[in-house]
């Protein structure tokens, strides 16, 4: 379940409370002859014996390219070659020294056997391979016997524990994606049967506040939720079970209004764990109803507040469109922060002037995604069609794309690969969410536009000048500011097409 590290640059891991799931055919890339590594730690759970793990690792890094399979060794400690008996029990952990481990996540070290890492059968010392076994005493679960890695390079230093001061460790952000699907909201993924299921937004908020607590319990600095996820996506509004006359009143009574009961004990939880917030909402403002997001900072202030500029396909039948100025990149303690959220990564009067600023972290929520074999998803609630949607706004923003969806949850670094996965089919009471560690410190953020590069004024005249003759150069109505009256919505009367 170890997704990917990536040197001194990035690292993916879980929290005791919840791990990334991996495909067993995914690797994880040891940048192990770069600069010197600060200590990583990698929790593995299912193995034979601690001999034969250090003899696997051991031997496979040794034997050519530092690239480490997640896959479970055969009985002589070798790895299979092969997805057969592939097992994705490995995860990545704290990076913390034992003690501020045992502290932290409440476990027991016991002894250690140490191995000696390099480039080849005859290169220098890299650092060394800590197999350290130790017992789980988490209240309310049971003991189990895990083994911790702990990677460190000679004479470097323990990356010491984010905190939400004016100093910041730029070289560990420590980003939780949720997964988990927010209370009464029908499963699974593509059931669209809302029958007997109510909507209720302070059971919502309850269960988001306890997640607010868990990724912050668990070492992140952000947490980011699905597209919607607050009260829920309406999905399948165009289908035959008749969501706009049936529960679209419901849901519109059950939005959220900024500085609203709901909205207040979100922050003020915000506030309590001191953690940065990208919340995804249905927004209820006057007569309107909006897709919404706020990225929250660790004292509870508003950074930035936008709507979807225009919802995509049946989500346009009742959530009027945001603007276009509100499509902007944030300056952090962390680099340059900007979001979107679902089909907006699609289509370019969204993701141009996003890529002009040059991004470094890119929030992209999504509502749901099926896994690749899933035949009953649409082409839009697949992660196969949506991880290629990311990986080009990754190249073009030179951002990382975090993708928080329910279901299938990834990361996308900034050169279009995959980094970090967890699969659809993936039990969300044991990995709500998935973490990703961050190395930012390497973030120039004086760079914020190149007048040369693809995403600039030069390139969007280049299209501008070059726009077909025979087109007629008028807007169209597509592009009009479009509302939707609640005081409509709440007729029932609307029927979306199906």
């Amino acid at each position: 379940m170890l997704s990917s590290i990536f040197g001194d640059a990035s690292r993916a891991r879980s929290g005791i409370s919840g791990h990334p799931w991996l495909r067993p055919a995914e690797q994880m890339a040891l940048a192990l002859h770069t600069k010197p590594m600060k200590i990583y730690r990698i929790l593995i759970s299912d193995l034979r014996s601690q001999e034969s793990v250090s003899r696997t690792i051991e031997g496979h890094l040794l034997s050519g390219p530092t690239i480490l399979n997640h896959r479970k060794p055969d009985a002589s400690g070798s790895l299979p070659s092969s997805d057969a008996g592939a097992n994705p029990e490995i995860h990545a952990t704290d990076p913390r020294e034992p003690s501020a481990l045992r502290d932290f996540w409440n476990i027991e070290p016991q002894s250690s056997t140490v191995v000696n890492l390099a480039s080849g059968p005859s290169g220098p010392s890299l650092g060394y391979l800590i197999l350290m076994p130790f017992t789980e005493r988490r209240p309310n679960t049971m003991k189990v016997s895990r083994y911790i890695l702990a990677l460190s390079a000679l004479g470097s230093a323990i990356a010491a524990p984010t905190s939400n001061s004016s100093t910041v460790d730029r070289s560990n952000l420590t980003i939780a994606l949720i997964r988990t699907p927010p209370p009464n909201w029908p499963l699974p993924l593509t059931n669209y049967d809302y029958t007997g299921i109510t909507f209720n937004i302070s059971e919502c908020v309850d269960a988001g506040i306890e997640l607010i607590k868990e990724s912050k319990a668990s070492g992140s600095d952000v947490v980011v939720f699905p597209e919607l996820w607050f009260p829920g996506f309406p999905k399948g509004s165009d289908s035959h079970y008749n969501f706009t006359r049936d529960y679209l009143p419901s849901y519109i009574e059950n939005a959220i209004v900024i500085g609203d009961a709901q909205w207040n004990r979100l922050i003020a939880a915000i506030q309590a764990v001191g953690i940065y917030a990208n919340l995804n909402f249905a927004e209820v403002d006057g007569d309107y109803m909006y897709m919404s997001q706020a990225l929250i900072d660790p004292q509870g202030n508003i950074m930035h507040h936008r709507r979807k500029l225009r919802p995509s396909g049946a989500e346009r039948y009742f959530f009027s469109d945001g603007v276009a100025e509100d499509l902007k990149v944030l300056e952090t303690d962390y680099g340059r922060w900007g979001m979107l959220e679902c089909g907006e990564h699609l289509y370019p009067s969204m993701t141009f002037n996003m890529y002009v600023q040059r991004e470094h972290v890119h929030f992209a929520p999504f509502p749901y995604l099926a896994g690749v074999g899933d035949e009953t998803s649409l082409w839009w609630e697949n992660e196969w069609v949506n991880t290629g949607t990311l990986s080009v706004y990754s190249v073009l923003s030179g951002a990382y794309s975090f993708v928080a969806a329910i279901g299938a949850t990834f990361v996308i670094d900034p050169f279009g690969s995959r980094v970090a996965h967890v699969n659809a089919n993936a039990s969300f009471e044991e990995f709500p969410m998935l973490y990703y560690n961050l190395n930012t410190s390497g973030f120039n953020s004086s760079q914020t536009y190149d007048i040369n590069g693809q995403a600039s004024w030069g390139t969007l005249s280049q299209i501008v000048d070059s726009f077909p003759g025979y087109v007629p150069k008028v807007k169209g109505g597509f592009v009009k500011q479009k509302n939707v009256s609640i005081d409509y919505l709440m007729t029932g009367e609307l029927v979306i097409p199906s």
